[in-house]
Protein backbone atom coordinates (compact mmCIF):
# COMPACT_ATOMS: atom_id res chain seq x y z
CA UNK A 1 0.00 0.00 0.00
CA UNK A 2 1.49 3.34 -1.04
CA UNK A 3 1.39 6.45 1.15
CA UNK A 4 -0.59 9.53 0.01
CA UNK A 5 2.59 11.36 -1.07
CA UNK A 6 3.77 8.31 -3.03
CA UNK A 7 0.41 8.21 -4.78
CA UNK A 8 0.59 11.93 -5.50
CA UNK A 9 4.07 11.71 -7.06
CA UNK A 10 3.07 8.64 -9.08
CA UNK A 11 0.11 10.60 -10.45
CA UNK A 12 2.38 13.50 -11.39
CA UNK A 13 4.69 11.16 -13.27
CA UNK A 14 1.73 9.49 -14.99
CA UNK A 15 0.49 12.86 -16.27
CA UNK A 16 3.81 14.63 -16.99
CA UNK A 17 6.32 11.84 -17.52
CA UNK A 18 9.50 11.39 -15.46
CA UNK A 19 10.16 14.39 -13.21
CA UNK A 20 13.30 16.52 -12.94
CA UNK A 21 14.83 15.84 -9.55
CA UNK A 22 14.14 19.46 -8.53
CA UNK A 23 10.40 18.88 -9.07
CA UNK A 24 10.51 15.64 -7.06
CA UNK A 25 12.43 17.35 -4.24
CA UNK A 26 10.00 20.29 -4.22
CA UNK A 27 7.01 17.99 -3.73
CA UNK A 28 8.77 15.73 -1.21
CA UNK A 29 9.74 18.66 0.99
CA UNK A 30 7.05 21.29 0.43
CA UNK A 31 3.75 19.75 -0.68
CA UNK A 32 1.19 21.83 1.29
CA UNK A 33 -0.23 18.81 3.14
CA UNK A 34 2.15 15.89 2.60
CA UNK A 35 5.62 17.44 2.38
CA UNK A 36 8.43 16.80 4.83
CA UNK A 37 8.39 20.35 6.20
CA UNK A 38 4.62 20.83 6.20
CA UNK A 39 3.60 18.01 8.50
CA UNK A 40 2.94 18.53 12.20
CA UNK A 41 6.09 16.64 13.18
CA UNK A 42 9.22 17.90 14.93
CA UNK A 43 12.10 17.56 12.42
CA UNK A 44 14.90 19.06 14.53
CA UNK A 45 16.54 17.99 17.77
CA UNK A 46 16.99 14.62 19.50
CA UNK A 47 13.56 13.31 18.47
CA UNK A 48 13.85 14.53 14.88
CA UNK A 49 16.12 13.78 11.95
CA UNK A 50 18.84 16.42 12.29
CA UNK A 51 20.17 19.12 14.59
CA UNK A 52 20.75 22.81 13.89
CA UNK A 53 22.85 25.23 15.91
CA UNK A 54 19.90 26.97 17.64
CA UNK A 55 18.37 23.62 18.63
CA UNK A 56 21.59 22.66 20.46
CA UNK A 57 21.02 25.40 23.05
CA UNK A 58 21.50 29.12 23.66
CA UNK A 59 25.20 29.47 22.87
CA UNK A 60 24.83 30.09 19.14
CA UNK A 61 22.12 32.74 19.47
CA UNK A 62 23.80 34.59 22.34
CA UNK A 63 27.04 34.82 20.34
CA UNK A 64 25.21 35.86 17.17
CA UNK A 65 23.51 38.57 19.24
CA UNK A 66 26.95 40.10 19.89
CA UNK A 67 27.35 40.57 16.13
CA UNK A 68 23.85 41.95 15.65
CA UNK A 69 23.59 44.23 18.69
CA UNK A 70 25.93 47.07 17.60
CA UNK A 71 24.34 47.16 14.15
CA UNK A 72 20.84 47.33 15.61
CA UNK A 73 21.79 50.02 18.12
CA UNK A 74 23.24 52.14 15.30
CA UNK A 75 20.16 51.49 13.16
CA UNK A 76 17.03 51.50 15.35
CA UNK A 77 14.86 51.41 12.20
CA UNK A 78 16.28 47.98 11.24
CA UNK A 79 14.15 44.84 11.33
CA UNK A 80 15.36 41.27 11.67
CA UNK A 81 13.88 38.98 9.02
CA UNK A 82 14.28 35.20 9.32
CA UNK A 83 13.11 33.01 6.43
CA UNK A 84 12.71 29.29 7.09
CA UNK A 85 12.47 29.69 10.89
CA UNK A 86 11.68 26.05 11.67
CA UNK A 87 10.31 25.77 15.18
CA UNK A 88 11.29 29.32 16.11
CA UNK A 89 14.23 28.41 18.38
CA UNK A 90 16.57 31.02 16.88
CA UNK A 91 13.93 33.77 16.99
CA UNK A 92 13.07 33.08 20.62
CA UNK A 93 16.68 32.91 21.80
CA UNK A 94 17.81 35.94 19.79
CA UNK A 95 15.00 38.18 21.01
CA UNK A 96 15.80 37.31 24.63
CA UNK A 97 19.54 37.82 24.08
CA UNK A 98 19.10 41.12 22.24
CA UNK A 99 16.73 42.36 24.93
CA UNK A 100 19.48 41.76 27.52
CA UNK A 101 21.88 43.74 25.31
CA UNK A 102 19.36 46.60 24.92
CA UNK A 103 19.44 46.10 21.15
CA UNK A 104 16.01 44.91 20.07
CA UNK A 105 15.15 45.34 16.38
CA UNK A 106 12.22 47.44 15.22
CA UNK A 107 10.50 44.13 14.42
CA UNK A 108 11.38 40.45 14.10
CA UNK A 109 9.69 38.99 11.02
CA UNK A 110 9.48 35.23 10.53
CA UNK A 111 8.88 34.34 6.87
CA UNK A 112 7.07 31.00 6.56
CA UNK A 113 5.10 30.47 3.31
CA UNK A 114 3.22 27.39 4.54
CA UNK A 115 0.02 27.74 6.59
CA UNK A 116 0.37 24.89 9.09
CA UNK A 117 4.01 25.70 10.05
CA UNK A 118 2.92 29.34 10.60
CA UNK A 119 0.23 28.16 13.00
CA UNK A 120 2.73 25.96 14.86
CA UNK A 121 5.21 28.86 15.11
CA UNK A 122 2.54 31.13 16.54
CA UNK A 123 1.82 28.56 19.25
CA UNK A 124 5.47 27.77 20.04
CA UNK A 125 6.43 31.43 20.47
CA UNK A 126 3.36 32.48 22.44
CA UNK A 127 5.21 32.17 25.79
CA UNK A 128 7.67 34.97 25.00
CA UNK A 129 7.41 38.09 27.18
CA UNK A 130 4.85 40.61 25.98
CA UNK A 131 7.38 43.25 24.98
CA UNK A 132 9.04 40.72 22.65
CA UNK A 133 5.80 39.36 21.24
CA UNK A 134 4.88 42.91 20.31
CA UNK A 135 7.85 42.98 17.92
CA UNK A 136 7.21 39.55 16.45
CA UNK A 137 5.42 39.05 13.14
CA UNK A 138 4.86 35.76 11.29
CA UNK A 139 4.31 36.28 7.56
CA UNK A 140 3.91 34.21 4.40
CA UNK A 141 6.38 36.34 2.46
CA UNK A 142 9.03 39.03 2.77
CA UNK A 143 7.80 42.56 3.41
CA UNK A 144 7.73 44.46 0.12
CA UNK A 145 10.23 47.01 1.42
CA UNK A 146 12.33 46.99 4.58
CA UNK A 147 15.67 47.97 6.08
CA UNK A 148 17.49 45.47 8.22
CA UNK A 149 19.16 42.11 8.58
CA UNK A 150 18.09 38.83 6.99
CA UNK A 151 19.12 35.71 8.93
CA UNK A 152 19.00 32.43 7.01
CA UNK A 153 20.21 29.44 9.01
CA UNK A 154 20.34 26.21 6.98
CA UNK A 155 17.88 27.53 4.42
CA UNK A 156 19.75 27.27 1.12
CA UNK A 157 20.55 23.58 1.58
CA UNK A 158 16.82 22.82 1.51
CA UNK A 159 16.31 24.47 -1.90
CA UNK A 160 15.62 21.97 -4.72
CA UNK A 161 18.46 20.99 -7.04
CA UNK A 162 18.70 19.26 -10.39
CA UNK A 163 20.92 16.23 -11.00
CA UNK A 164 23.09 15.53 -14.04
CA UNK A 165 25.22 12.44 -14.72
CA UNK A 166 28.28 12.03 -16.92
CA UNK A 167 29.27 8.78 -18.62
CA UNK A 168 32.66 7.28 -19.51
CA UNK A 169 33.10 9.81 -22.33
CA UNK A 170 32.07 12.71 -20.04
CA UNK A 171 28.82 13.15 -21.97
CA UNK A 172 26.06 14.67 -19.85
CA UNK A 173 22.48 13.47 -19.29
CA UNK A 174 19.81 14.70 -16.90
CA UNK A 175 18.76 12.47 -14.01
CA UNK A 176 14.96 12.16 -13.77
CA UNK A 177 12.63 10.39 -11.34
CA UNK A 178 10.31 7.72 -12.75
CA UNK A 179 7.77 5.29 -11.27
CA UNK A 180 8.51 1.62 -10.76
CA UNK A 181 5.83 -0.54 -9.17
CA UNK A 182 5.23 0.99 -5.73
CA UNK A 183 8.42 3.05 -5.67
CA UNK A 184 10.62 5.38 -7.68
CA UNK A 185 13.79 4.99 -9.71
CA UNK A 186 16.30 7.25 -11.41
CA UNK A 187 16.29 7.35 -15.18
CA UNK A 188 18.10 9.48 -17.75
CA UNK A 189 17.14 11.86 -20.53
CA UNK A 190 19.00 14.26 -22.82
CA UNK A 191 20.12 17.24 -20.79
CA UNK A 192 17.90 20.32 -21.02
CA UNK A 193 19.44 23.38 -22.63
CA UNK A 194 19.10 25.47 -19.46
CA UNK A 195 21.01 22.86 -17.45
CA UNK A 196 23.68 22.45 -20.10
CA UNK A 197 24.27 26.20 -20.11
CA UNK A 198 24.91 26.12 -16.35
CA UNK A 199 28.09 24.13 -16.92
CA UNK A 200 29.40 26.84 -19.23
CA UNK A 201 28.14 29.79 -17.18
CA UNK A 202 29.65 28.47 -13.93
CA UNK A 203 32.80 26.95 -15.51
CA UNK A 204 32.03 23.58 -13.91
CA UNK A 205 34.67 20.93 -14.69
CA UNK A 206 33.32 17.83 -16.44
CA UNK A 207 34.60 14.47 -15.20
CA UNK A 208 33.65 10.96 -16.32
CA UNK A 209 31.26 8.96 -14.12
CA UNK A 210 30.24 11.95 -12.01
CA UNK A 211 26.88 12.97 -10.54
CA UNK A 212 26.45 16.74 -10.49
CA UNK A 213 24.20 18.63 -8.09
CA UNK A 214 23.05 21.85 -9.76
CA UNK A 215 21.44 24.37 -7.39
CA UNK A 216 18.72 26.31 -9.20
CA UNK A 217 17.05 28.27 -6.41
CA UNK A 218 19.70 30.72 -5.17
CA UNK A 219 19.27 33.31 -7.93
CA UNK A 220 15.47 33.74 -7.77
CA UNK A 221 15.56 33.80 -3.96
CA UNK A 222 18.33 36.42 -3.79
CA UNK A 223 16.64 38.54 -6.46
CA UNK A 224 13.44 38.50 -4.41
CA UNK A 225 15.20 39.40 -1.17
CA UNK A 226 17.38 42.11 -2.72
CA UNK A 227 14.34 43.71 -4.34
CA UNK A 228 12.76 44.06 -0.89
CA UNK A 229 15.89 44.98 1.10
CA UNK A 230 16.50 48.73 0.88
CA UNK A 231 19.61 48.71 3.05
CA UNK A 232 21.17 46.07 5.27
CA UNK A 233 22.69 42.61 5.21
CA UNK A 234 21.86 38.98 4.50
CA UNK A 235 23.63 36.57 6.87
CA UNK A 236 23.75 32.95 5.69
CA UNK A 237 24.76 29.93 7.78
CA UNK A 238 24.88 26.67 5.84
CA UNK A 239 26.78 23.50 5.02
CA UNK A 240 28.75 23.98 1.83
CA UNK A 241 31.91 24.75 -0.10
CA UNK A 242 33.37 27.09 -2.71
CA UNK A 243 32.94 25.72 -6.24
CA UNK A 244 36.44 24.27 -6.63
CA UNK A 245 35.69 22.03 -3.64
CA UNK A 246 32.00 21.52 -4.41
CA UNK A 247 32.83 19.97 -7.79
CA UNK A 248 36.10 18.35 -6.77
CA UNK A 249 36.94 15.17 -8.68
CA UNK A 250 36.69 13.11 -5.47
CA UNK A 251 33.22 14.42 -4.54
CA UNK A 252 31.38 12.46 -7.23
CA UNK A 253 28.03 12.13 -5.43
CA UNK A 254 28.34 13.57 -1.93
CA UNK A 255 26.60 16.95 -2.28
CA UNK A 256 23.11 15.44 -2.02
CA UNK A 257 22.42 14.07 1.46
CA UNK A 258 19.42 12.62 3.29
CA UNK A 259 18.73 12.19 7.00
CA UNK A 260 16.41 9.95 8.99
CA UNK A 261 16.57 9.90 12.80
CA UNK A 262 20.09 11.42 12.65
CA UNK A 263 21.32 8.73 10.29
CA UNK A 264 22.75 9.96 7.00
CA UNK A 265 22.01 8.08 3.77
CA UNK A 266 22.11 8.63 0.00
CA UNK A 267 18.70 7.28 -1.08
CA UNK A 268 16.48 10.32 -1.69
CA UNK A 269 13.80 8.31 -3.49
CA UNK A 270 13.05 5.78 -0.77
CA UNK A 271 10.93 7.84 1.67
CA UNK A 272 9.67 11.12 0.19
CA UNK A 273 7.86 13.21 2.79
CA UNK A 274 9.44 11.14 5.58
CA UNK A 275 13.21 11.61 5.22
CA UNK A 276 15.03 14.92 4.98
CA UNK A 277 16.59 15.69 1.58
CA UNK A 278 19.18 18.44 1.34
CA UNK A 279 22.15 19.53 -0.75
CA UNK A 280 25.37 21.20 0.29
CA UNK A 281 25.60 24.81 -0.84
CA UNK A 282 27.76 26.00 -3.73
CA UNK A 283 28.86 29.28 -2.10
CA UNK A 284 30.55 30.48 -5.28
CA UNK A 285 27.16 30.26 -6.98
CA UNK A 286 25.59 32.16 -4.07
CA UNK A 287 28.21 34.90 -4.42
CA UNK A 288 27.64 35.16 -8.18
CA UNK A 289 23.87 35.28 -7.72
CA UNK A 290 24.25 37.96 -5.04
CA UNK A 291 26.40 40.19 -7.25
CA UNK A 292 23.96 39.75 -10.14
CA UNK A 293 21.19 40.85 -7.76
CA UNK A 294 22.97 44.08 -6.87
CA UNK A 295 24.49 42.91 -3.57
CA UNK A 296 28.11 42.70 -2.41
CA UNK A 297 29.90 39.76 -0.80
CA UNK A 298 30.93 41.32 2.49
CA UNK A 299 32.45 38.26 4.15
CA UNK A 300 32.87 34.49 3.89
CA UNK A 301 34.32 32.29 6.66
CA UNK A 302 33.69 29.16 8.71
CA UNK A 303 31.17 29.10 11.53
CA UNK A 304 33.97 28.53 14.05
CA UNK A 305 35.83 31.64 12.85
CA UNK A 306 32.66 33.72 13.04
CA UNK A 307 31.71 32.59 16.54
CA UNK A 308 35.25 32.98 17.89
CA UNK A 309 35.42 36.52 16.46
CA UNK A 310 32.36 37.47 18.51
CA UNK A 311 33.49 35.95 21.77
CA UNK A 312 31.81 32.58 21.96
CA UNK A 313 34.30 31.58 24.70
CA UNK A 314 33.20 34.53 26.84
CA UNK A 315 29.53 33.75 26.20
CA UNK A 316 30.19 30.14 27.21
CA UNK A 317 31.87 31.22 30.47
CA UNK A 318 29.00 33.58 31.33
CA UNK A 319 26.33 30.95 30.67
CA UNK A 320 28.38 28.30 32.49
CA UNK A 321 28.52 30.44 35.63
CA UNK A 322 24.73 30.71 35.57
CA UNK A 323 24.24 26.95 35.15
CA UNK A 324 24.12 23.85 37.29
CA UNK A 325 26.57 21.00 36.64
CA UNK A 326 24.32 19.15 34.20
CA UNK A 327 23.58 22.26 32.15
CA UNK A 328 27.30 23.10 32.20
CA UNK A 329 28.14 19.72 30.70
CA UNK A 330 25.49 20.25 28.03
CA UNK A 331 26.99 23.67 27.27
CA UNK A 332 30.44 22.11 26.85
CA UNK A 333 29.05 19.62 24.35
CA UNK A 334 27.27 22.43 22.53
CA UNK A 335 30.51 24.43 22.28
CA UNK A 336 32.34 21.41 20.90
CA UNK A 337 29.69 20.79 18.23
CA UNK A 338 29.62 24.44 17.16
CA UNK A 339 33.40 24.78 16.86
CA UNK A 340 34.94 21.39 16.12
CA UNK A 341 36.10 21.15 12.47
CA UNK A 342 34.59 17.70 11.93
CA UNK A 343 31.22 18.89 13.27
CA UNK A 344 29.72 22.33 12.50
CA UNK A 345 32.87 24.40 13.01
CA UNK A 346 34.36 23.98 9.55
CA UNK A 347 31.54 22.26 7.69
CA UNK A 348 29.13 25.16 8.21
CA UNK A 349 30.12 28.37 6.44
CA UNK A 350 28.99 31.94 7.04
CA UNK A 351 28.43 34.33 4.16
CA UNK A 352 27.45 37.97 4.69
CA UNK A 353 25.93 39.78 1.74
CA UNK A 354 25.42 43.52 1.99
CA UNK A 355 23.73 46.33 0.15
CA UNK A 356 26.20 48.78 -1.37
CA UNK A 357 26.10 51.13 1.63
CA UNK A 358 26.80 48.54 4.36
CA UNK A 359 30.07 47.04 5.61
CA UNK A 360 30.90 44.16 7.95
CA UNK A 361 32.63 44.79 11.32
CA UNK A 362 36.41 44.98 11.23
CA UNK A 363 36.77 42.16 13.75
CA UNK A 364 35.78 39.76 10.95
CA UNK A 365 38.32 40.96 8.40
CA UNK A 366 41.18 38.56 9.37
CA UNK A 367 38.99 35.49 8.81
CA UNK A 368 37.62 36.49 5.39
CA UNK A 369 37.91 33.71 2.78
CA UNK A 370 36.03 35.47 -0.01
CA UNK A 371 39.17 35.16 -2.15
CA UNK A 372 38.64 31.37 -2.17
CA UNK A 373 35.31 31.68 -3.96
Amino acid sequence: MTSPIHAHIHSLIASRGPLPFSAFMEVALYHPDLGYYTQDISRQGPKGDYTTAPVLGNLFAHTLARFLAPILRDNPHFSLVEPGPGGGALASQLLLALDCLDALPKSYILVEPLTRPREILDHLLSDLPRNLLARLDICADFPTSFCGLVLANELLDAMPIDLVDSDAASSLSEVLVDSKQQGFVFTHAPIRKELSSIFHDRSIPIYPYYRYSLPVGYTPWLKQVSSCLQTGMIILFDYGYPRHEYYHALRSSSNLVCYSQHQRHDKPLQNPGVDDISAHVDFTCVAESAVNSGLRVGHYCSQAEFLLAFGVAGVFNTLRQQSDNWTGLKLAGELKTLLQPTEMGENVKVMILTTQDQFVPEVLHPSDRAHSL
